[in-house]
C-alpha cells in the first residue's frame, strides 16, 4: 500500500529478504543480465549461478536514461512523489541516467517532487537502507524525513564480503591474473569492504573457505559504533550454507537478528558463485 503519496523505489542491485518482500510494496528497476549475450531472466538465481560455474559467459549492463525515465513516468503520472534509492555510482553509471531521467521528468511534472539517493551501496546494503526507508513510511514519515534519513545514514552503511573464486573478480578487472592464479594455488580468499565512494576495495586475505567466513564475521567488530543494530543483512550467491554458518555467528556474537537473501545476479556475475556479503550500520564510512 502507498502511503503519504509518494513511492520508494530501489534498483536491480538491492537484496531484500522475502520476509520484506512479503511485507511491503516493492518497486525496482531491472538492469539487463546476460548468458551467452542472450538476455536472461534474473529471477532465476540458482541458474543462473549453475551457468557460471560451468563456464558460460556473463555480463551485465547499465539502465539508459529512457529506459529509467519508463520505469518513473506512471507514478508521476498518477501523482506520486518518488525516493529512488540508487545503485552506487562507484561501480555503475547508471546513477547518472537515474538523475539525468529526473531532471527531464521535473520539467513535464514541475508540481511533483524527486528524490534520487546515491546509495555508495549494492547487494544486502542497499537492501538494508530500501527496507528500513520503507518501513519509515510505513510509519508515517514524510518524504523530506525519509530523504533526510537516507542521505544521513549512507556512511554509517558497511559492507564486508567474501569470495570463493578469485577468477570472477580478476576478469572485472579488480584484481590481476597472477594474483588470481596463485591466490587459487594456495587457497588465498580475499575479504573485501565497500569504500565511502561506493567501490570496492580488498582490506584482508587469508586462506581457507571457513577461516574466511570467521574472519569476515570477526571483522564486523572493527566498523561497529554505538549505532544499535537490530538486523544485520546477508546476501550470498547459491551458497545458503555458508551465508546459515555466518548467520548464526552473526547472532551469537552481535545479538541481532539476521536476514538471509539471495545475491543478485547484476552483482554476482561480478564477484561470482560463493559470494557471502553482510551489511550493517557503525562507524561512518570515511575511508
Amino acid at each position: 500500500m502507498l502511503m503519504n503519496n509518494f513511492v520508494i523505489t530501489a534498483d536491480a542491485g538491492a537484496d531484500l529478504n522475502k520476509y520484506f518482500k512479503k511485507k511491503f510494496d516493492t518497486h525496482s528497476v531491472r538492469f539487463p543480465c546476460f548468458l551467452n549475450e542472450k538476455p536472461f531472466d534474473s529471477t532465476d538465481h540458482a541458474k543462473f549461478y549453475s551457468s557460471m560455474r560451468n563456464g558460460v559467459a556473463v555480463s551485465t549492463s547499465q539502465v539508459n536514461p529512457e529506459e529509467v525515465y519508463s520505469f518513473f513516468n506512471p507514478f508521476l503520472k498518477d501523482g506520486l512523489d518518488i525516493v529512488h534509492i540508487s545503485f552506487s555510482s562507484g561501480l555503475s553509471g547508471s546513477f547518472n541516467s537515474y538523475c539525468t531521467a529526473r531532471d527531464t521528468l521535473m520539467e513535464r511534472y514541475p508540481h511533483r517532487k524527486m528524490s534520487v539517493i546515491d546509495s555508495k551501496a549494492a547487494a544486502s546494503g542497499q537492501g538494508l537502507l530500501y527496507a528500513i526507508a520503507l518501513q519509515m513510511q510505513c510509519d508515517g514519515k514524510t518524504f523530506e524525513e525519509i530523504v533526510s534519513w537516507l542521505e544521513q545514514n549512507v556512511y554509517h552503511l558497511h559492507h564486508l564480503f567474501t569470495v570463493d573464486n578469485l577468477s570472477y573478480l580478476q576478469r572485472g578487472g579488480r584484481i590481476s591474473k597472477t594474483t588470481a592464479v596463485v591466490g587459487a594455488i594456495l587457497g588465498v580468499k580475499p575479504l573485501l569492504l565497500v569504500d565511502a565512494e561506493g567501490r570496492l576495495q580488498l582490506y584482508s586475505k587469508t586462506r581457507g573457505r571457513r577461516r574466511s567466513l570467521d574472519t569476515l564475521v570477526e571483522n564486523i567488530s572493527d566498523y561497529l559504533s554505538d549505532l544499535e543494530n537490530k538486523f544485520m543483512f546477508i546476501s550470498h550467491a547459491d551458497c545458503q550454507e555458508d551465508a546459515e554458518y555466518c548467520a548464526k555467528l552473526i547472532k551469537k556474537t552481535y545479538r541481532c537478528e539476521v536476514y538471509i537473501a539471495d545475491l543478485v545476479p547484476f552483482i554476482g556475475a561480478h564477484s561470482g558463485p560463493g559470494t557471502v556479503h553482510v551489511a550493517f550500520f557503525g562507524k561512518r564510512r570515511d575511508f
